[in-house]
Formats: structure tokens, sequence, C-alpha cells
């Protein structure tokens, strides 16, 4: 097949890494994929030998930018088009009356998050109509498709994330350190200060609390660590290459989020065999990964008493530790590359063959 995807602003995080695994190991099974960059922040070297067509962005007029991607598209002879971006669906779905080409679209956040501007209610709205008439939408958990209505669901799949590191360290619970681990952007979404005022309230000398990622909100909790008194046991240690290599040897992780689609933080921690104490976010992205009190803990969002309660739990229980890890760790057979990708593949098939 030949896959176009139009890209829009994601930086460096977990969505922008998912997209590229996508696309990248739909090559390697031999379609080809054609990205059109609605963004600056995407770099035309991340995918080598894909081809490329960069849209510059900051067009006022937008039924200008649509007519020329439109050109473009039309060029390449395209058999469906892609995105995860939702600020981009409208324009995708013009390109799609236009052309007639099948679009695939993807909820990757939380659909029952509120919009308190006008301008962003609007768009919510253009989003659903855009959901109405896209051939095909697939979504991270099943509390995220039954959001919608049936028409929607209907033509709709739920896909969850794939592991994304390639090389994943072998685990050896002998070697574990008494260190509690998260990685997360450091803003107010991810509320890491939950985790330092939880761990600052623990009684144990032993543990230290490692905060991977960085952000807007690392001054103030650098603040909020000398206020605890914290700095030799709480750690800042920025963006690092490579988070799984330095959260491998952890005992436990954490995940504090008011809000999340599917994080592929919490896969990470899990497929090295980590314990993990998650917020059950509201669109089912971490409930679907993890089964309460078997491969990990589910908290709600933003109680700190339950966290506590779950750190001294596992704290102060190697063994329980362990039996929840190797639990946990069973993510490496069900979200691989392998059956993920094939997944995405069956899925853009059909719509392409229904069409």
């Amino acid at each position: 097949m030949r896959i176009g995807f139009i890209l829009g602003a994601f930086g460096c995080g977990g969505r922008a890494r998912m997209l590229s695994c996508l696309m990248n190991e739909l090559s390697n099974k031999g379609h080809n994929i054609f990205a059109y960059f609605y963004d600056k922040q995407w770099k035309s070297n991340i995918y080598s030998g894909f081809h490329y067509f960069k849209i510059n962005s900051g067009f006022r007029n937008i039924i200008k930018s649509v007519k020329e991607l439109t050109a473009i598209i039309k060029s390449d002879d395209i058999d469906c088009m892609l995105t995860i971006d939702q600020r981009l669906a409208e324009k995708l779905s013009l390109i799609s009356l236009l052309l007639n080409i099948p679009i695939i679209l993807s909820e990757r956040t939380d659909p029952k998050r509120k919009y308190t501007k006008l301008n962003s209610r609007l768009h919510r709205l253009l989003e659903k109509l855009c959901f109405y008439f896209a051939d095909g939408i697939v979504f991270q958990t099943e509390t995220a498709k039954n959001h919608y209505i049936k028409h929607i669901r209907n033509k709709s799949i739920v896909i969850q994330n794939p592991i994304l590191d390639d090389r994943l360290p072998f685990v050896d619970y002998n070697k574990r350190k008494k260190k509690i681990v998260i990685t997360a952007a450091l803003l107010e979404v991810k509320n890491v200060q939950l985790l330092i005022d939880s761990f600052s309230e623990i009684d144990t000398n032993e543990y230290e609390l490692k905060i991977y990622g960085d952000g807007l909100l690392k001054k103030q909790l650098s603040k909020s660590i000398k206020q605890h008194k914290m700095e030799h046991k709480i750690f800042l240690m920025g963006n690092v290459e490579s988070v799984v290599d330095h959260i491998a040897n952890a005992s436990i992780f954490v995940l504090c989020s008011n809000l999340e689609g599917m994080p592929n933080a919490l896969i990470e921690a899990m497929s090295v065999g980590l314990p993990c104490i998650s917020t059950d976010v509201p669109s089912g992205g971490t409930k679907a990964l993890i089964n309460n009190n078997t491969n990990g803990y589910l908290i709600p969002v933003g109680d700190k008493k339950a966290l506590k309660e779950r750190l001294n739990i596992l704290i102060n229980n190697a063994s329980l530790r362990k039996q929840i890890g190797k639990e946990a760790l069973k993510i490496r057979e069900t979200n691989s590359k392998e059956i993920i990708i094939k997944q995405w593949e069956d899925y853009l098939i059909s719509i392409v063959n229904k069409i």
C-alpha cells in the first residue's frame, strides 16, 4: 500500500515515538510511506528512506494549504491517509472529500476532556464531525471507543501501543536497587508533585526517588524538594537517552498523571518487570494495561493516601515486588511490535479494501 501520514507538532514525546515506530515498521513490511509535514518541529531525517513533503506552517487561509497538500497527495497516488493529530483532522477530511481517499483518524487522548474556551468547543465539534465521516478510527482503549456513538464505534478498532524499545534489558531481580522511579514531562497534568509529597512522608531511609523528564515545572518541583528537605533522597534526573536502561534496575515505578491516553512510560516500565503504581486515568488507558493487584496497582487520580499505602506495601515486601513484576513482564508478549503493528496493518488493509 501507499500510505500517507499528515504530521503535526508532537515534539519528541511518547506520541512522536509511537508514530515513528508505526511508520518505520510499516515501511519494513514493504509499504510505501509518505510523510506530509505540517509543523517545523518534524525533521526530515527522522525516517531515513522515506519521502518528504514539508508543508510550511502558518498558512492564514486553510483552503490554500489544503489545496497545496491535495495536489501533492494526488500526484503520489496514495491509497489511504492517516493522522493521529486531531488538530489536523479537519484538513485531512477536506482532502479526503477532494480526492476520494479513505482516511483513518486516531484518538490518542481522553475524549471526555473538558473544553472551556469557545474555540476549543468548536474545535471539538469539528473533530467529532470528522470522526463521523472518517472511514476508520483507531482507539487505544475500549473506554475511549465507548464514548462515541454507535456509527463511529462500528467502523473503529481498539489497538494498544506497542513496546517501543528495540533492546529490552535482561531482567534480574537480584540486582534491583532500592529506588523508586517515574518518567514524565514535568507538567501540571503529570502531577509529579503528588509523588514527591507522598515519598517525603514515607518513613524509609533506604529508598531514593529518581524523576526522569524535564518541563516547565522543573524549578517549582526543585523548590518543593528543598522544602521537604529531601535533596539527598529525591533527584531530578532530566531527560536521558534510552530511559529503559535507567529504570530497569529500580524496585518500583510510579505514574501519577491526571490525564493520559495510553502511557508509553507505563508500558516501558512493565516491559522490564517493574511493579507499577498508576493513577486510574479517565480514558481507561492505565486500566487497559494494569489488572489491579495482579500485575500492578491502580489508585484514584490525585489520591496521596492511596499512593502512600501502595508504596509502603511494595517497599516492605520484596517477594510481592517480584511477583507483581513478573506478571507485568507478560506485556512483552501482548504488546510486542510484531503483534501491534500487524493489527494496524490488517486494519488499514481492511479499510482500503472496503472502500
